[in-house]
């Protein structure tokens, strides 16, 4: 349950206009202190992924994608977990504001589950926000991905 508002509490963060940005080591304050402790208490004693989810929320990107890129490179990842994995990764790009380094994760999520509309999703938004190349081709490439 912790992890899934950890989720949401970033998306909800990141769509707020009014929501100012932060340095990069220090979590929004807006959270309260015990969500601020979990996600501290997870970086330094949950499991690989517990760890990388709790890096994530205390805006250590680059920490969590290290472990990230572990977990994806251990041997005989079944379709879920490597799903699972690839989204995690994206979404930790995608707090971390660094759109076109989301891309590839979320276009490994969709490959590995076409189906699966919040990996679509998160691909179509994340084309729509790309920094690199051409616009009009990333928005057509975004309208393509969600009307599949």
């Amino acid at each position: 349950m912790f992890l899934f508002f950890l989720k949401w509490s970033f998306v909800i963060y990141f769509v707020n206009p009014s929501a100012k940005v932060q340095s990069p080591q220090q979590p929004q304050p807006s959270f309260p202190a015990d969500v601020i402790e979990k996600a501290q208490y997870l970086a330094q004693f949950g499991d690989q992924e517990q760890k990388a989810l709790g890096l994530i929320f205390l805006n250590r990107h680059d920490e969590a994608d290290k472990i990230i890129q572990d977990l994806k490179n251990k041997s005989g990842n079944p379709i879920d977990e490597a799903f699972k994995l690839c989204m995690m990764e994206g979404n930790n790009w995608y707090q971390a504001r660094q759109f076109d380094k989301a891309i590839p994760a979320y276009e490994k999520a969709v490959a590995l589950k076409a189906d699966d509309i919040d990996a679509r999703s998160d691909l179509a938004f994340m084309l729509a926000m790309a920094h690199q190349g051409d616009p009009n081709v990333n928005h057509a490439r975004a309208i393509e991905v969600v009307t599949k």
